[in-house]
């Protein structure tokens, strides 16, 4: 009778799970604080032309150019 060689993967610990998890989940944090924050900076610049006079009438050519500009990004 041959003897089979069994192999024994040892597999992560349940607390480097945890610990690849909360990474993970700080991560993403970040991203969408980020995101946010970025959000909120194009938003504060917006009104800050906004609230010129003169700019008030160039703003929606500025907005018809940056959607022709990603437009042809092919975004």
């Amino acid at each position: 009778m041959s003897a089979i060689a069994l192999i024994y993967r040892n597999t992560p610990s349940t607390t480097m799970l945890k610990e690849l998890g909360v990474i993970a989940g700080v991560a993403a944090v970040s991203v969408a604080a980020a995101l946010c924050y970025q959000h909120y900076r194009k938003r504060q610049a917006a009104h800050a032309l906004a609230s010129m006079s003169r700019v008030r009438s160039v703003l929606p050519y500025l907005d018809a150019n940056s959607r022709a500009l990603l437009a042809s990004f092919g975004k």
